[in-house]
């Protein structure tokens, strides 16, 4: 499996994000695992926060925080030409609405993981990550 430099994890939910955080690290998936909180926190992170080492490639996206949510991150992201198209955003959501998943799919995803991240999960996102947006 490729290793990624860096994954940003967007999540309000603490034993989620240490959950994923640990998983992706106990697989030698990454070297380093960054936390926001919430959207707006994300964002100011991937526009700001990583002076010292290189922008996450990949970023999980949670749906449901509070101050800012996924879908207010992902309309910010897209709409800002310095960040659009420099990561790959996957959402990892409890969510498993029909209504969230076609919201989510108008942007430009690379995929929708229901939590909780997995061995499993993560294995079949880095096979696919570069192809169509894949709900798994």
């Amino acid at each position: 499996m490729r290793k990624i430099k860096n994954i940003l994890i967007i999540d309000d939910d603490p034993f989620s994000n240490f959950m994923t955080k640990n998983l992706i690290l106990n697989m030698k998936a990454s070297d380093q695992v960054f936390i926001a909180e919430n959207g707006t926190d994300g964002l100011s992170l991937l526009k700001d926060g990583f002076a010292h080492v290189a922008c996450p490639e990949l970023v999980f996206l949670d749906l449901n925080m509070p101050v800012m949510d996924g879908i207010g991150f992902l309309e910010k992201y897209e709409g800002d030409t310095q960040l659009k198209g420099k990561n790959k955003i996957v959402m990892l959501t409890s969510s498993v609405n029909a209504k969230d998943i076609q919201k989510v799919m108008n942007f430009n995803i690379a995929g929708f993981i229901s939590k909780p991240l997995t061995a499993a999960k993560f294995e079949k996102l880095m096979e696919d990550i570069n192809g169509l947006p894949f709900i798994v």
